[in-house]
């Protein structure tokens, strides 16, 4: 429930869903803010770390699931780091066409 929220949070910021009135409209987009900064620093250490695990800097536990590891190293991680990359481009576009900063 709280990804599919997280989905639709920066479609109803930029107003693809409809416009919203001024004080939901600047709420909205101090929430979107946060959101970004969450899935892009989430995306961007579980991506570096997963990435230094890959490479052999860091050494995994003994017992740990190589596969997985790897699936999150080269897919999971970073799709959480475009997510959050991807909300803030179109936070900072949505901000210029409205004519802010």
């Amino acid at each position: 429930m709280l990804k599919a929220i997280a989905a639709f949070l920066p479609l109803v910021t930029i107003g693809a869903l409809g416009r919203l009135s001024r004080g939901w409209e600047r709420w909205l987009r101090r929430l979107t803010w946060i959101e970004a900064l969450i899935l892009t620093g989430y995306g961007l250490v579980l991506t570096a770390a997963g990435l230094l695990v890959q490479s052999g800097v860091i050494a995994p536990a003994a017992n740990a699931d190589r596969r997985a590891l790897r699936w999150h190293a080269f897919l999971w991680d970073p799709w959480f780091l475009v997510w959050g990359l991807l909300v803030t481009i179109a936070l900072v576009q949505g901000r210029r066409r409205r004519g802010g900063v």
